[in-house]
Formats: structure tokens, C-alpha cells, sequence
């Protein structure tokens, strides 16, 4: 719960989603908030948030990510 509150942007008093996309299988994963991603992605939260809230898609490792409801198409 703290962890949560540090971490989340929220869109209201909402979570917002982030989907995540392996570059090298095509496999798409969603996930119900930024701290999820966080756990599952080991990134930093100043990565994440970076691109996050400049709707920049950036290559980790072999995941691109972005909000849910971003309708930018993903980069690769």
C-alpha cells in the first residue's frame, strides 16, 4: 500500500495501466499500475517515469513500454 502511493500517476484517483511489448517476441503483458511494471521491469522509476510522462517509447533490455490508454503506435 505505501508502495503504491509513493510510486503511481495517477489519472484521477486511478492507477493508470502500462502495457509492455518484448521487441523480440512480439508478446504484449499489461499490467493495472506503474508499480506493477516497476516489479516486473527491475527499471529505475526515474526511467519509467521519464518516458512515461513524455509519452516516449525507449528500448530496455528487449521491452518498450507505455500507458494503456497512450494511442501512440509502439516504436518497433
Amino acid at each position: 500500500e505505501i508502495l503504491s502511493r509513493t510510486y503511481n500517476l495517477r489519472d484521477g484517483s486511478q492507477p493508470r495501466e502500462v502495457i509492455s511489448k518484448n521487441v523480440s517476441t512480439g508478446e504484449v503483458k499489461h499490467f493495472s499500475s506503474v508499480v506493477e511494471f516497476l516489479e516486473y521491469s527491475g527499471l529505475t522509476k526515474k526511467q519509467v517515469y521519464s518516458n512515461l510522462a513524455l509519452s516516449k517509447q525507449k528500448v530496455y533490455g528487449d521491452i518498450v513500454f507505455k500507458y494503456e490508454d497512450d494511442e501512440a503506435d509502439w516504436i518497433i
